[in-house]
């Protein structure tokens, strides 16, 4: 489940920065204190007519997030049970009703932490909790999102008509029931010119890019999405025979490119004194990717005691490994620095496919199904901030 992920993930952090930490303390003297404050000052390394680098220490900023997802699933079932055989499509798509957000984000040196909370929806509201390591070159973000959407249907079957042809048929099924849908998706970039490009100057304005210039990244992306239908949805059990949650998992790589152009800067009066600091910077970035592994993994729900109704216990799992796709994600933004305030408007849009081969399961009873999936997830997120620096 994604809940053992974020545990299996923070495990695995501890074990590799802990270590690190320790040393880097050890070696430069000042405990763990004294290397939090060696992170949150200037970096030497930069080329400073590129890049002014306030001092990292506390910063707070909230805002309002316009969030949008299309899910989209084509479940292709050939179903034989005693004897009779059922032969049909089932498309099942989310209402792509946007989601309006605020946000709450504290910061610390390179890390920000923070919570985004829908409002208005009146089939629930959802939240997103992220954590996030940004520094000039490299960029990591771990988002975890709960969001609930009504599903939409619709069922092509197949039948004979009148000269033993075989036609097609299909209806809208209608719902009335909010899918509950949860994402837990990791990204990491990595940008080679961090020594006169800062990836971060656009989106929150702690560092600040004086001079336009650009960079080439490498990117990593980890997404493990879950759908879970009502199963109390008896019209929907039905015509899905009782195949009620889906979860994907996708691991990508890909390469692109990031530029920040800066029509407008004016110097502050120092690292801790950003009086008469004004600056705007605009970024665009774009990173094809490769799907390398994708997996579909289907359960079925377990019948009542009545054998009709269904209950949220899983009777059977199908497992689907899907192949190799291509994908992208691309974004923009624009930062306006004042002082200690900053105010950024940014946009992101990420698209995940997935098509899976035909796979046959047998059950206990003698009944086959044959299931093959195919689908998209995507995700477009505009949103505007005001931080500030403390």
């Amino acid at each position: 489940m994604i809940r053992h992920s974020l545990v299996t993930l923070f495990l695995l952090l501890l074990s590799l920065v802990g270590p690190g930490l320790g040393a880097s303390a050890q070696s430069k003297g000042g405990g763990i204190v004294g290397f939090w404050k060696r992170l949150c000052e200037p970096n030497p390394k930069l080329d400073s007519v590129y890049i002014f680098q306030p001092y990292k220490g506390w910063g707070v900023s909230a805002g309002y997030e316009l969030e949008g997802h299309n899910v989209s699933m084509d479940s292709k079932m050939d179903y034989e049970v005693d004897n009779v055989r059922l032969n049909y499509n089932f498309l099942l798509s989310m209402d792509p009703k946007p989601d309006h957000k605020i946000g709450l984000y504290g910061y610390a040196g390179p890390l920000r932490l923070g919570m985004s909370q829908e409002v208005g929806s009146a089939q629930g509201n959802g939240k997103t909790f992220s954590f996030r390591l940004m520094d000039n070159s490299l960029a990591a973000d771990v988002a975890y999102s709960r969001f609930y959407s009504l599903p939409q249907g619709l069922i092509a079957g197949y039948r004979n008509d009148a000269t033993g042809e075989q036609r097609e048929e299909s209806a809208p099924v209608y719902l009335d029931r909010p899918a509950d849908l949860r994402t837990f998706v990791i990204n990491a970039s990595y940008a080679f010119n961090g020594r006169r490009f800062s990836y971060r100057a656009a989106y929150d304005g702690r560092v600040v890019q004086r001079r336009s210039a650009g960079s080439f990244l490498v990117a990593a992306k980890y997404m493990r999405g879950e759908i879970e239908l009502d199963p109390d949805d008896f019209l929907l059990m039905m015509l899905v025979t009782g195949m009620g949650r889906y979860t994907t998992r996708q691991a990508s790589l890909g390469a692109g490119y990031s530029f920040n152009l800066v029509p407008y800067h004016r110097d502050a009066a120092g690292p801790r004194d950003l009086k008469g600091l004004r600056n705007l910077t605009l970024n665009v970035t774009a990173i094809p990717m490769l799907t390398l592994y994708n997996s579909m993994i289907t359960n079925e729900y377990s019948h009542k005691s009545d054998g009709i109704n269904y209950c949220s216990d899983i009777e059977r799992t199908f497992k689907l490994q899907g192949q190799i796709q291509p994908n992208f994600t691309a974004r923009a933004a624009v930062c306006y620095s004042t002082g200690h305030l900053s105010a950024s408007c940014w946009a992101d849009y990420t698209r995940f496919h997935f098509r899976n081969g035909t796979k046959d399961y047998y059950g206990i009873g003698g009944d086959h199904l044959a299931l093959s999936q195919s689908g998209e997830f995507s995700n477009l997120t505009v949103a505007f901030q005001l931080m500030y620096k403390f």
